[in-house]
């Protein structure tokens, strides 16, 4: 029996409710942190803090993706560089260290908080993707604007202008990455509600 857009919707939207993508990746975090051990005065040197990074990085990866290769120091650190540029700009690497080393700004727990938030969310994102872009290559081209229309009687108000007042065609445009961002909208209109 072929299933209605209205109920592909539903079944999409269950699929990437945060519960089940957001809140599993945020548990998966907080374990990630409480099991990796805390080595204070373990980081000597530049080396040492590289390494370090580097196993925090594989743990968050066992344990979010059943990472199940050890731990490549150069690949893994190289990932926290990235996170650290990302976050503190061109210095990034640097001013991390000497956060891990003074223990400024919360030290190494905040660095290792920041960079498994930053990879949980990149994993909760690339699951979501997944079940959207199914999700949309299973639509014909009038299932797509179904969609849409569906999606903007259902949640027209969580989007903007454009989307609410225009053709229901921009919005099958963009309805991939309209849904995409969904389970984060709903995550920070929940936020904004307690």
């Amino acid at each position: 029996m072929k299933q209605t857009i209205p109920s592909k919707i539903d079944e999409l939207l269950a699929k990437i409710d945060p519960s089940e993508t957001i809140g599993v990746s945020r548990g998966q975090m907080d374990r990630a942190l409480n099991q990796f051990s805390f080595k204070l005065g373990m980081v000597r040197d530049f080396s040492d803090y590289c390494k370090y990074l580097a196993e925090f990085y594989c743990q968050v990866e066992t344990i979010c993706i059943s990472r199940r290769i050890p731990v490549n120091e150069k690949m893994d650190y190289f990932r926290c560089a990235q996170i650290l540029t990302e976050e503190y700009g061109s210095k990034g690497e640097q001013f991390a260290y000497e956060m891990v080393k003074t223990g400024a700004d919360g030290g190494q727990y905040t660095i290792l908080n920041l960079i498994a938030r930053k990879t949980v969310h990149k994993y909760s994102r690339n699951i979501v993707r997944s079940h959207v872009d199914s999700f949309i290559r299973s639509l014909s081209f009038n299932e797509r604007l179904e969609a849409a229309a569906e999606y903007r009687r259902r949640f027209g108000s969580m989007l903007p202008c454009l989307y609410v007042n225009g053709s229901v065609a921009v919005l099958a445009a963009n309805l991939e990455k309209i849904l995409e961002e969904h389970p984060f909208a709903i995550q920070r209109l929940h936020r904004v509600l307690r």
